[in-house]
């Protein structure tokens, strides 16, 4: 029902399907656990592919400090958060995909 979330989500496949395993792309949401919420969110994922997992969760630990949707990290194989974003953006591929070539260089 996050309508920047469901923007994001081609942008989000597209990394994906780019980097492979390179990285982990995972959705996370909180917000919608009823059994008529997982309906919900069932009929939407056959109406809009997406290529990674999505779970359903209780909380989200407050260490990541969501504010607002869709938030955005990058975390590396060390657990360190290399970059954060909070909200949609018609460029997110094109940032996120400079930001990963920046970090897979180093």
């Amino acid at each position: 029902s996050c309508m920047p979330c469901i923007n994001a989500i081609p942008q989000l496949n597209e990394l994906y399907k780019k980097y492979g395993n390179k990285i982990s792309v995972v959705g996370l949401n909180h917000q919608e656990s009823s059994q008529k919420d997982r309906d919900k969110i069932f009929n939407f994922l056959h109406r809009t592919p997406i290529e990674y997992p999505i779970y359903l969760v209780d909380t989200i630990p407050n260490e990541y400090n969501i504010t607002a949707y869709p938030t955005i990290y990058i975390i590396d194989q060390n657990g360190m958060v290399r970059y954060s974003r909070i909200g949609y953006d018609k460029n997110m591929f094109n940032n996120l995909d400079q930001i990963l070539n920046d970090l897979f260089k180093k």
